[in-house]
């Protein structure tokens, strides 16, 4: 895949990874959201660090090498 490709994907899969971030913030933007559902802020909390871990894995190893 050539790097304009790749960084377009890429991009693609960032408009995700801000989507999810802006919906967990407006989620639990609130301690009382948070002590509410104290459970799902864990599992969610878990989730937007598993997509971030992954995303700045895939820029390090796919498109870095590449400039």
């Amino acid at each position: 895949m050539d790097i304009v490709s790749l960084k377009r994907q890429h991009s693609e899969e960032m408009k995700k990874v801000t989507e999810a971030y802006e919906n967990y913030k407006s989620k639990y933007n609130t301690s009382n959201k948070i002590t509410n559902n104290i459970e799902g802020f864990k599992q969610d909390t878990i989730q937007i660090f598993k997509a971030l871990s992954d995303r700045i894995d895939r820029e390090e190893k796919e498109l870095y090498p590449l400039l």
